[in-house]
């Protein structure tokens, strides 16, 4: 064998398969590959489009995605878009029930353990009275 010929051990050296770039969702720019990240959804996005979707909020009225500038967080920690509030939306009844229903159940919780301590302190005491009341048997009144 020739000094020029490829060693047969480590074979002819070849080119890497191209692998198609795949398209970014949110702006179809190109991405090359094991560029982008992969959303749970399935799409890829590239990196400011990823950042990008951070940036923006939902509207609890109108599920559309709106960057936090338009909107408005309301004292449920809902984001309101402009158009919702321009159309007189404050709040939903799903956040007004979340944010009510946490300190309700509490409430009520509450209510039950103490009721429970106060019928168990009623027993204690309504059985310290009877022991309280009852005679000395009369084997003990001889010494």
């Amino acid at each position: 064998m020739g000094p020029m010929s490829p060693d047969p051990i480590q074979g002819v050296p070849t080119e890497a398969a191209e692998v198609p770039a795949i398209p970014c969702a949110g702006c179809s720019i190109p991405l090359p590959a094991g560029q982008g990240r992969v959303q749970p959804d399935g799409r890829t996005l590239c990196e400011s489009c990823h950042h990008r979707r951070h940036r923006q909020r939902v509207c609890a009225a109108c599920g559309a995605a709106v960057p936090r500038k338009d909107c408005h967080r309301n004292r449920n920690g809902e984001y309101i878009c402009r158009s919702c509030q321009a159309s007189g939306v404050k709040r939903t009844l799903r956040g007004t029930v979340r944010r009510k229903a946490r300190p309700l159940a509490l409430r009520i919780l509450n209510a039950l353990v103490l009721v429970a301590l106060g019928l168990l302190a009623v027993r204690f005491v309504m059985s310290a009275l009877r022991q309280w009341d009852t005679p000395v048997a009369p084997a003990h009144l001889d010494r």
